[in-house]
């Protein structure tokens, strides 16, 4: 795991690869629409030619190839899949390229923390997290109609806290927090494009398995009523970003001695036998 390295999956327009650059993070900004990733380009020369941004012009798909991608004229609804907000407004169809995660992680290293918002799509990073080597300390994603089996996954994989953050209004997130928690501060305001903040700096407490699904239960339950509830991203903690750390026993110089005659007369007798 790289502790300056961050994925913005579904980079759209940049705006969260901007702040994570502002915090001091590298980012891997990756972006299936054509037309998103020449605003990426344009927006970030400086940063990709200085190596804190790389823009990668592809969908994240769980086999190497192309796909059909459909860019909608509300650009943050773009996706792979055509579903009911197809219906309204108009779609252009591109064939992009598409990675799998594991390629992108061998060629730029395990991120410290994950974003992905590919609008639907999110199940194909998901399903790829067991066949990495490590894991990011921090994962998100948006919450859709596959989210508990993601979460079951998730739940094997080590990430065992949780925090729901509804999206359109950002609660507890006004700006960023000062002094920091995660890199350096940034004086950045977040928008509804934006998935906001991350890691620590996240508002609220870091709740189990049982106290999200009550949440999404919650949210289902609204839904069904035709209530307006948002959208809402799902952040994982991974169980190593709260195991303490190991630390060296120190051992008198005396001692240091003792222990190794010891040692010298056990391989004496190993090699006696």
């Amino acid at each position: 795991m790289i502790a300056d390295l961050i994925y913005d999956i579904g980079a759209h327009r940049g705006d969260d690869t901007a702040f994570y650059v502002a915090k001091g993070f590298r980012v891997v900004a990756v972006e299936a629409n054509p037309i998103m990733v020449a605003e990426l380009r344009s927006r970030f020369a400086a940063e990709i030619v200085s190596q804190k941004v790389t823009v990668e012009a592809s969908g994240i798909a769980e086999t190497v190839g192309e796909l059909d991608f459909y860019a909608h004229d509300h650009d943050d609804w773009s996706s792979f899949e055509l579903n009911a907000r197809f219906s309204k407004g108009n779609y252009k169809t591109f064939q992009v390229n598409t990675t799998t995660l594991e390629r992108l992680v061998a060629g730029h290293g395990v991120p410290y923390y994950l974003k992905a918002d590919i609008e639907g799509g999110e199940r194909h990073i998901v399903n790829q997290l067991p066949l990495l080597e490590s894991l990011p300390l921090y994962f998100s994603f948006e919450h859709n109609a596959d989210t508990n089996s993601q979460l079951e996954i998730l739940r094997s994989l080590g990430y065992g806290r949780f925090k729901l953050i509804e999206q359109g209004s950002k609660p507890g997130q006004s700006e960023a927090p000062n002094p920091p928690r995660e890199g350096k501060y940034t004086p950045f305001r977040f928008t509804s494009y934006m998935s906001g903040a991350f890691g620590k700096e996240l508002p609220g407490e870091w709740t189990d398995y049982v106290a999200l699904r009550a949440e999404l239960d919650q949210i289902a339950a609204d839904r069904a009523k035709g209530m307006w509830i948002g959208w809402h991203d799902v952040h994982c903690q991974h169980e190593t970003a709260t195991r303490p750390k190991s630390r060296a026993i120190a051992v008198p110089e005396d001692e240091r001695g003792f222990f190794a005659e010891i040692a010298r007369r056990l391989a004496s007798l190993r090699k006696r036998s």
